[in-house]
């Protein structure tokens, strides 16, 4: 679990921590950026982001750390300038005064906080980006193996940086960068994927959370290989489904099925277009010795066409459709028929989960979708349940931004 794990291991010995830190270098020299009158207020308050319009000057070289001052010469801290990119400046930590060891500080900090979180799994999120202040960063942990995505020019920049403190701090057996987000085309830069270490893990990598165990595959598996965001979610169904029906759709390795299996349900009707995400799910139904899942390879629109079975809860957690803001008219209409057609499968009186991760989808615009798809099918609902935040993607509240993922969980009652 997250709190057995070494943040100071022992080869350091009695070397302090600041020590090591400062003794880890930079880059480059800083170059500076000044802002534009009143453009220092976000900053101030702890949002990470300077657009285009916001900066008065900026010298040094592009996606290098830089000072940053207001207008009147206040020094708000470090952050790193990407001039190919909508958001200019991204800063880093909050109003930081010494770039030395810097990142090496912020990822320290950042693996004190998730072990005191006391998390039932070790598969879990190390940093999450602009939430930790380290704006661009994505670091998650499957055991001891470590995946990392860099989704910015600074941070792809600072690469060497990140793993030498990943490597000192964490101790992991591998790392493995899945740098190949949307994020880094917008930062004009290209995708990148493969091991950043010697050891090159050949089998999938077993994880667990609470009693119920999978495999996951790094390399090839959908995210990171797995998705941990929905933690919570998964263990918040597991006194819901004891003696019930379930349907999972857009299911992947089966993380919903399998909580709902080990808690009790009657059956499990798993629901994905992948091959390899039905075989990965066969495998970790047996893995777990659990009886009654049911995997049916198929898109989910023709399946929820076809079928004629009812369940006590359908869970519902597709891809994203909406990969950019031209993309939600389409895309809006896409997540409005699936939404309608999972509601038919819905028994009397039983609960709809249903999710997006589309970042350009705001929780508004979520519920006025589930709200026409409900009035399409005739269906009286009632609201008994928002996403919970998995502890470990922790949120910067100043950062409303970095809040993409959006569940919602519907009482299908029958008419009085």
């Amino acid at each position: 679990m997250l709190q057995d794990t070494p943040i100071v291991p022992s080869i350091l010995g009695a070397t302090p921590l600041v020590a090591i830190a400062e003794a880890m270098p930079n880059r480059e020299p800083l170059g500076e950026v000044r802002l534009k009158p009143g453009r220092e207020k976000t900053l101030k308050l702890g949002h990470p982001w300077i657009f285009s319009q916001g900066i008065e000057s900026f010298t040094g070289k592009n996606g290098h750390l830089v000072e940053v001052f207001s207008s009147k010469g206040e020094s708000l801290g470090i952050g790193y300038v990407n001039t190919h990119s909508e958001i200019r400046l991204r800063m880093l930590g909050f109003m930081e005064k010494k770039a030395e060891g810097l990142v090496y500080r912020l990822i320290a900090h950042s693996l004190k906080k998730r072990r005191a979180l006391k998390i039932e799994s070790n598969a879990f999120r190390l940093i999450n980006g602009e939430n930790d202040g380290l704006s661009g960063l994505i670091v998650d942990a499957y055991g001891d193996v470590l995946v990392v995505q860099f989704g910015t020019l600074g941070m792809d920049l600072l690469q060497k940086e990140v793993v030498e403190a990943l490597t000192i701090l964490f101790q992991p057996s591998a790392i493995y960068e899945k740098s190949t987000s949307i994020s880094r085309r917008q930062e004009a830069l290209f995708p990148k994927s493969g091991w950043l270490t010697a050891h090159q893990p050949k089998e999938p990598i077993e994880i667990y959370e609470k009693d119920v165990r999978f495999l996951v595959d790094v390399v090839e598996g959908q995210k990171t290989g797995f998705f941990l965001d929905q933690r919570e979610m998964r263990f918040w169904i597991r006194d819901k489904v004891v003696g019930k029906t379930v349907l999972n759709l857009c299911s992947y390795s089966g993380g919903f099925s399998l909580h709902a299996l080990k808690a009790g349900a009657k059956k499990v009707v798993s629901v994905d277009i992948s091959e390899e995400a039905c075989r990965q799910m066969e495998i970790n139904t047996g893995l777990n010795g659990l009886k009654g899942h049911k995997i049916v390879e198929s898109d989910v629109f023709e399946y929820l066409k076809n079928s004629e079975e009812l369940f006590d809860l359908v869970i519902l957690d597709p891809p994203a459709f909406i990969k950019s803001k031209k993309d939600l008219p389409k895309g809006s209409k896409a997540y409005r028929e699936l939404n309608r057609l999972a509601l038919k499968k819905v028994e009397p009186n039983g609960l709809f989960m249903t999710s997006s991760c589309s970042y350009h989808m705001s929780p508004s615009l979520f519920e006025t979708i589930l709200l026409e798809a409900t009035l399409l099918e005739k269906k009286q609902t009632q609201l008994i349940q928002r996403h919970i935040l998995a502890s470990d993607h922790m949120k910067n509240i100043a950062y409303r931004e970095g809040e993409y993922l959006k569940t919602m969980v519907l009482l299908c009652s029958t008419q009085p």
